[in-house]
């Protein structure tokens, strides 16, 4: 997660933040004299540390924010890569489902969407219709993160535990009328 451009900037944002380096320090478990000589670029902290920064920044930049579970259907409906489009079609009318990740043994291989399959025969599988797996985010995961995914994916999958615990498309973060 830590990038050197991301390093660079710690004091820049860390003082957008109203924070002090005690503050942030204190929260890394470090010393303010590290996070004064990190911010003048005089040491190069280890990886973990680095990321702990950066991660404890992100975390402030985005307080209050909503994230993905606030956002997500918890009921994902999956396909299996040996499922016939006539299979994938009714369970899209019948959800309103237009995105499905695919799953093997627990495992998410790929996705097929309803723009995938439209004009394919209903008899044929929905294996040459599918299309890489989804990105996954955690469930605290800001929304707008989710946004920035959903510019260049149909869905997003919120993953905790190794376990698929929801999906997100672009509907679900329209204004609420």
């Amino acid at each position: 997660m830590g990038t050197m451009e991301d390093l660079s900037r710690i004091g820049q944002r860390r003082k957008r933040l109203g924070m002090t380096q005690q503050q942030l320090a204190k929260e890394a478990g470090i010393s303010q004299s590290l996070v004064a000589k990190i911010e003048r670029g005089r040491v190069d902290p280890s990886y973990t540390i680095g990321c702990q920064l950066v991660e404890i920044l992100y975390k402030r930049e985005h307080e209050g924010e909503r994230v993905a579970s606030d956002a997500m259907h918890r009921e994902v409906v999956s396909l299996r890569h040996s499922d016939s489009v006539a299979k994938a079609a009714r369970l899209a009318r019948e959800g309103r489902i237009s995105q499905f990740p695919v799953m093997e043994k627990g495992v998410m291989v790929g996705s097929v969407s309803t723009e995938n399959l439209a004009g394919a025969g209903a008899d044929e599988g929905i294996a040459r219709y599918i299309s890489q797996p989804l990105p996954t985010v955690g469930p605290s995961t800001p929304l707008s993160t989710v946004a920035a995914l959903l510019r260049s994916y149909k869905a997003v999958i919120v993953i905790e535990g190794g376990r698929m615990q929801g999906i997100i498309t672009a509907e679900d973060l329209l204004p609420r009328a």
